[in-house]
This record gives structure tokens, C-alpha cells and sequence, in this order.
């Protein structure tokens, strides 16, 4: 908004000094073309939209002649915008009149209209390019705004323009274009609102949570409980003598792997045999893996108020995975591409379709989980030689780009998603205190590229990037640094991970982001030592 009010005074205040030193320029400035130029501007942003949609954002970005294009464009608005400014200080009764005729017609607020949808485009579009999308809407809306007060000034110039057959054409069409693109949002609003399927999936807690669940539903030979848990199934009572944990996670904690070799599955094993261990009183450690796909922070505050207090947990565990359980899980504001169905469903679609292409599989054979050939030989599954790739190389080079953004060095956003993330994160801490010894705990699950130094390499080279943009240590550290300042164990991964590698040649599944066999059972030894000395240790 500041750059808005901005960039509109100092057009005001400069057209008002020229004309104020140079009153012979006040007629001058009364014939400034600015319906040539606000065309002129919007051909170019058109034009510029088309590339970005033809080309993509990493192109698009890297384009000398789409910076040139906007640059003319931003110029010309200016411009156009003076013209609009000057008539509102010097002919402000005509722009009164004008607007009091203009009123009673419907064209003027079709037009209005246009102006709205066209501000919201470039809000949309060249807005995320420079990750400024209010700004852009707003400037965008403001010139808008100042270019139809000229306009009014001119209304008979304007209303001949408006009367030719080629305007009323595109008047025509803009405005079918615009009714049927808001009645087949609203359409696709009501097809989500019954239909199940994760493709209408938004980033509401409860919306994500429930479209990825599948309650009895077998998964790699191992049936999901009956809250849709990939777990044995949950009770209330608890036996005596058990310490219960209630594991919070996304994909990392439901895991890609059958159900005996995964990470809660695997620590709980570890905790409950070595019960000599445990401190007196305690014959055995439950973790209850409530982890769901594709959640972040915000689902993990969400699920545990609503699901996991109702266990009356003796801790919680939160497996955090450092590339993207980021955020606060909020709607996306009506500026982010992802707010509007009209767009991600297609995206979503094609995305799909590309991946299929590149896999030579069917469509519906992205994202599934592993054939039973894979799950019923445990030489597949622990002899990572034999792992299919999930991805094609070039999906899983945007992936890992779309992770990095969590550790750039510049990154704008990080202390905006920091907030939300340690505010979710602080409701879980004091939900869990309010139970009768109850505490909480954190481990931080890393992405390949900060176990993998070849692979991050090979990430930096494909795109582009400098190592210097990144600090690979930089979500990690704040995250510890809060679990500090909450009294809160955390665990790093990292170092156990890396070893791991080394030793076991991969702990990724091949071109995939998550832990193959050997990085759960890695990151399970890793978990049971911690959690038998940070947090079942203690007497209760």
C-alpha cells in the first residue's frame, strides 16, 4: 500500500509543479494522448502475460525483452496516469458532471470492471514475478482509476470512441469473457464442494486434512485405521505402564514405504524393546502416527486440537520437514494464482499430463503409490539398486526448486512464514502442557539437497543458481533457536542422515523427496535415542 499512495503522490505533486511554473504548459498537458497511451500500456502487459503463460516463470524472469516490456508498460501507465491526475486538480467540476451522466450507464461500470480484472491480472502475473503482488494490484488500480478521471474530462472524444463498431465488439467480449469466467469459478466452487477428490483440494486445515484421508483403506498391504491413519489403530485407554506420543508430521511421517519399515513404526519398536531403559514405572513407548500428506505447521495445530488431544497424550512429537512445512495454512489471498480454481485446477491438470509425458505412464499412474510388486519384495524395498524413480528428472528439478525457496539468503517471505509457523507450533506446545505431565518435543526432517551434496550440485547447476543465495543451515537454526526459547528438545536429522549416506549409498528414494527404507530406519534410530533421553526419560 505504501508504494501505492507513493508512487501517486509524486505523480500529483510533479504534473501540479509543472503546470504551476509552466501554465503555458497547462494546454499542452490537456492533450496528452492518454487513451493512446493506457492502450499502448495494456498491449504491452497482454503481451507480456501471453509470454509469461508461453514460455514460464523461470524464462520469463531471465527475459530481457519481458523486463523491457514492462518497464514500457509501467512507463506509459505513468504517463497516462499524469494526464488523469492533471484533470482531476484543474477540471474537477467537468470530472463531477462527468461522472454524475456517467452513472446512470451501465457501460461505466462494465468498465469498471475491466479495469478491476485488468489490475487483478497483472496482480496475478507480473505481481508474482517481482513477489509484490498487492503493490502491483493496487498501482495497477490506482493508474487505472486516474487515467478514467482524464477519460471523463473527454467524454465527447470518448463517446464517439466508444460508439464505434470495433469498441463495441470488444465490449462484447470482454464482457461474455467475464461473465462466463465468474460463472464457471462459481461452478467449479459447487462441483469442490461435493466431490472428494484431492484435485479440489484448498489449504484449509480441515479441507486438506479429510480429502487426503482413507479411512480402512490398504496401503502397501497394511490397512489405515479407522481415523485414516496409516497406523494400528488408536484408543483412549491406555494401558498402565505405557508412555504415549502423539507424531505429527506431513508425507515424512505417513511415509512412502510399507507400514513395518516406517519411522514411527520402526522408533516405537526401538523405545518398547529396550523397556530396561525406560524409567520405572514404564514397560512400553506408543507413538501414535497421526501423519497426513501435504500438511504444514498450521494442519499440525489443527489436527491436534481437534484429534490428537482427545488421546490424552503423555508428549507430542512434531516431525518437521524443513522445505516446506513452512506457513500458516491460511486461505491464499485472492492475489495468489492458487486462490482461484479457474486456474489451479487446470494447472494441476496439465502439471499431471507433463509428468505422465515425460514418465511415458498413464495419467493416473503419477502420484500413486508403489505397485504391490514393489511392496511384497523386501529385496525391493531394502536394496535402494533396485528403487523406480517416482519423478521425471525434469519434475524433480522443479521440486527441489520450489524447496530452495525456504533457504534463500534474500528470501522476503521467511519471516512472515516464520511467524505463523512458530505461532501454530506454540499452540500445540501449550495445548499439550495443559495435560497432566505432558511436554513436547521437535526433529527436524532435512530436504536431499542438505544430506546430498552431489545432488544439491546438480540442483544449482540445472537451474542456474549460486550456492551464495542459500543458506542450507538457515531454517534449521531458527527453528532451534525457538524450540529454545520454548523449553522445547529438538532434534536435527541432518547429521544422522548424512552418515547414513555415506554409509548406505542412499537414504532418498531415487528422485523423490522422501526416505527410502534406509533414511526411516536411520532417522527411527535416531528419533528412539532421542526421545528415550529427552523425553520419556523424565519422570512423569
Amino acid at each position: 500500500m505504501t508504494v501505492t499512495v507513493t508512487v501517486t503522490v509524486i505523480v500529483i505533486v510533479i504534473v501540479t509543479v509543472i503546470v504551476t511554473v509552466f501554465r503555458d504548459l497547462k494546454k499542452r498537458l490537456a492533450r496528452i494522448p492518454w487513451a493512446l497511451l493506457a492502450v499502448a500500456a495494456a498491449s504491452l502487459y497482454a503481451a507480456s502475460y501471453v509470454a509469461y503463460l508461453l514460455v514460464g516463470a523461470q524464462k520469463y524472469a531471465d527475459s530481457r525483452a519481458a523486463l523491457l516490456a514492462n518497464a514500457a508498460g509501467i512507463v506509459f501507465s505513468v504517463y497516462a496516469a499524469a494526464a488523469g491526475a492533471f484533470q482531476i486538480l484543474f477540471r474537477r467540476r467537468e470530472i463531477s458532471r462527468a461522472l454524475r451522466a456517467a452513472a446512470v450507464r451501465p457501460a461505466f461500470y462494465r468498465l469498471l470492471a475491466y479495469l478491476f480484472v485488468g489490475s487483478l491480472v497483472l496482480g496475478l502475473t507480473l505481481g508474482q514475478g517481482v513477489e509484490r503482488p498487492k503493490e502491483v494490484f493496487r498501482a495497477a488500480l490506482a493508474l487505472s482509476l486516474l487515467v478514467l478521471f482524464g477519460a471523463l474530462v473527454f467524454r465527447e472524444r470518448v463517446g464517439r470512441l466508444a460508439a464505434s463498431p470495433w469498441v463495441r465488439r470488444l465490449d462484447l467480449a470482454l464482457a461474455n469473457v467475464l461473465v462466463a469466467a465468474v460463472l464457471l469459478e462459481a461452478g467449479l466452487h459447487a462441483v469442490a464442494f461435493f466431490s472428494p477428490s484431492p484435485l479440489f483440494m484448498r489449504f484449509e486445515s480441515d479441507n486438506k486434512i479429510e480429502r487426503v484421508r482413507r479411512p480402512m483403506e490398504d496401503r502397501m498391504g497394511f490397512p489405515q485405521n479407522a481415523s485414516g491413519f496409516y497406523d494400528e489403530e488408536f484408543r483412549v485407554e491406555k494401558d498402565e505402564g505405557t508412555f504415549r506420543i502423539v507424531a505429527l508430521g506431513d508425507s515424512f511421517a505417513a511415509g512412502i514405504v510399507p507400514y513395518p519399515y516406517n519411522v514411527f513404526t520402526l522408533a516405537e519398536e526401538g523405545l518398547s524393546a529396550a523397556a530396561s531403559a525406560l524409567p520405572a514405572g514404564l514397560t512400553k513407548v506408543e507413538i501414535y502416527n497421526m501423519g497426513v500428506n501435504g500438511i504444514d505447521a498450521a494442519d499440525y495445530r489443527y489436527l491436534f486440537l481437534t484429534e490428537g488431544m482427545d488421546y490424552r497424550p503423555d508428549a507430542v512429537l512434531i516431525l518437521f520437514y524443513l522445505a516446506n512445512d513452512w506457513g500458516g495454512g491460511a486461505t491464499p489471498s485472492f492475489l495468489d494464482p492458487n486462490f482461484w480454481y479457474l486456474y489451479f485446477i487446470p494447472a494441476r491438470l496439465l502439471a499431471l499430463r507433463e509428468e505422465a509425458s515425460r514418465r511415458g505412464v498413464d495419467v493416473s499412474e503419477v502420484g500413486a503409490e508403489k505397485k504391490a510388486e514393489f511392496w511384497e519384495d523386501p529385496a525391493a524395498i531394502s536394496d535402494w539398486r533396485k528403487e523406480e524413480p517416482s519423478y521425471s528428472p525434469e519434475r524433480y528439478m522443479e521440486i527441489e526448486r520450489n524447496w530452495l525457496k525456504y533457504f534463500g539468503a534474500k528470501d522476503g517471505a521467511r519471516r512472515r512464514r516464520e511467524r505463523e509457523t512458530f505461532a501454530a507450533l506454540a499452540d500445540i506446545f501449550r495445548a499439550v502442557r495443559s495435560l497432566p505431565g505432558g511436554r513436547a518435543a521437535v526433529a527436524a526432517a532435512p530436504a536431499e539437497f542438505q544430506v546430498d551434496d552431489e545432488h544439491y550440485r546438480e540442483v544449482l547447476k540445472f537451474h542456474g543458481f549460486s550456492a551464495a543465495d542459500f543458506d542450507l543451515d538457515l531454517p534449521g537454526r531458527r527453528l532451534e533457536e525457538f524450540c529454545r526459547e520454548e523449553e522445547v528438545p529438538y532434534l536435527d536429522l541432518t547429521p544422522a542422515l548424512r552418515e547414513g549416506h555415506r554409509e548406505l549409498g542412499r537414504v532418498y528414494w531415487l528422485r523423490d523427496m522422501h526416505w527410502n527404507a534406509n533414511g526411516n530406519r536411520v532417522a527411527a534410530e535416531a528419533l528412539a535415542e532421542f526421545l528415550r533421553e529427552e523425553v520419556v526419560r523424565e519422570e512423569r
